[in-house]
């Protein structure tokens, strides 16, 4: 009976590892391949200290943004200032093709352009 509980715990952890498809800066200009109902999760590095962070600019109608973005710090939950990871993450709704852009910048300055953008070509089956 034990048995068949870890045979099912093991089959919802890799049921659930297969449910994101993960890409980060070097994956920059490059393509990626997402199913329906996947949760593509783009990690770029970042340091909200200075101001800047990433914002999405353009996203392909078949994906939804998750407005709730975390940031991993390199140095601990203790240091302030440290850079560190931002974390995006768009569900996949439908199929298609698409360009995501990502801009890292100071959203208050309108007029300013970003100092880092972040682009990946999304097909969605």
């Amino acid at each position: 009976m034990a048995l068949g509980a870890v045979a099912v715990a093991v089959t919802l952890v890799g049921a659930c590892s297969t449910s994101r498809a993960m890409v980060d800066e070097g994956d920059n200009g490059n393509s990626v391949r997402v199913g329906i109902g996947q949760v593509l999760e783009v990690r770029v590095p970042s340091n909200p200290s200075t101001g800047y962070s990433w914002q999405a600019v353009e996203v392909p109608d078949f994906l939804a943004f998750d407005e709730t973005v975390e940031f991993e710090s390199d140095a601990g939950p203790d240091v302030v200032g440290a850079g560190g990871t931002e974390v995006l993450r768009f569900t996949v709704e439908g199929d298609g093709t698409g360009t995501l852009r990502l801009e890292y910048l100071r959203p208050w300055e309108a007029d300013t352009p970003a100092i880092e953008v972040y682009e990946i070509e999304v097909t969605a089956r």
